[in-house]
């Protein structure tokens, strides 16, 4: 992964940073959630796990992968993604969690 270049990984987009920390992007079942406003806000940090847990599950099935991912800070960001773009519900990034809908 280079800096600043956006990789597909399963159903995650990954991002290398220029300060070596590794974006996740993951993204809002849109099935279960059609409109910003149908995303209860008590859902959000719920998703938000499971997005991290399923990333995990990935990761660990490959020893090489995993070992460069974890030498890595990750930020982790759950976005919803309306079709033309997608907006951010919620990240965490060092640890921190933040919501943004």
């Amino acid at each position: 992964m280079r800096n600043n270049k956006s990789q597909k990984f399963g159903n995650f987009v990954i991002t290398r940073l220029e300060h070596g920390n590794i974006e996740v992007n993951g993204y809002l079942p849109y099935h279960k959630y059609n409109t910003i406003s149908s995303i209860p806000k008590e859902h959000i940090h719920e998703e938000l796990d499971k997005m991290k847990e399923t990333f995990n599950q990935i990761i660990s099935k490959s020893e090489k992968v995993k070992k460069i991912i974890m030498e890595c800070g990750i930020n982790y960001f759950l976005v919803y993604d309306y079709g033309n773009g997608g907006v951010a519900a919620c990240s965490e990034e060092n640890g921190v969690y933040k919501e943004y809908l």
